[in-house]
């Protein structure tokens, strides 16, 4: 459902009761016109999801590299004093 521009008005002059003119301002400024474009639970779920995969992505190579990292200066000592 989208908010009308009186709904937001009518939002803005609620806010600047209670709180004061220059809150309601900011409050109005930092929303956006659309109100769906709010995040919910459900966008947040997905987006924790992407993250926890690309963490556990990025992790593996990590440790992978270091692995090979170890293993090559095992090797370069052993060919050295070996």
């Amino acid at each position: 459902m989208a908010v009308t521009e009186t709904q937001r008005h009518e939002l803005y002059e609620s806010i600047k009761v209670h709180l004061g003119e220059s809150e309601a301002h900011t409050f109005i400024q930092l929303m956006p016109p659309d109100w769906t474009q709010l995040a919910t639970k459900a966008d947040l779920d997905v987006l924790e999801a992407r993250l926890e995969s690309r963490l556990l992505r990025a992790f593996g190579t990590w440790l992978f590299t270091s692995q090979a990292v170890v293993i090559a200066a095992v090797g370069l000592i052993v060919g050295l004093f070996g």
